[in-house]
């Protein structure tokens, strides 16, 4: 007596074999075998498949709850991420490497000569700038001396 579905299938063919039965119905059963043996195969890996995958989802979830905190940090930076991949995909403008290196080029020339300028007059406002501070300096203590009151003041 058979033990499991495979040797049953085996024995059944043995008999058809050994009965001498038209081959188109053999060919044909052989075929619906194989079909069966296919589909149960592809349920085992179904089911293996559905099963681990629920076993990682409580493991998953078994580590969030452990970790909150965390979890959402990396929720949030994993969403971020997505989100500026996503813009730079959608963004995406057809300027060629050229264009693109001549505009930046001349925004830097125009920029370097407007500060080249602005070094320019600070450097020609610079002995003025020296003679206010050693007037400053100078009238420090009579500034002071305005701000304090008057029974501090010396005689």
């Amino acid at each position: 007596m058979p033990t499991n579905r495979r040797e049953e299938l085996r024995e059944r063919r043995m008999e058809r074999q050994n009965g001498g039965s038209n081959p188109e119905s053999s060919m044909s059963q052989n075929l619906r075998e194989g079909w069966e043996t296919a589909g149960r195969r592809m349920h085992e890996g179904y089911d293996s498949a559905r099963h681990e995958m629920e076993r990682r989802y409580r493991e998953a979830e078994g580590v969030m709850a452990r970790n909150p905190a965390p979890s959402v940090l990396i929720a949030l930076g994993a969403g971020f991420g997505l989100g500026l991949v996503i813009t730079t995909m959608l963004n995406h403008s057809e300027e060629s490497w050229s264009d693109w290196s001549e505009r930046r080029t001349n925004d830097g020339m125009r920029m370097a000569r407007r500060s080249m300028g602005q070094a320019q007059d600070a450097m020609n406002h610079l002995p003025g700038a020296f003679h206010s501070l050693a007037d400053s300096i100078r009238n420090l203590p009579s500034a002071i001396a305005s701000h304090l009151p008057s029974a501090m003041m010396r005689r």
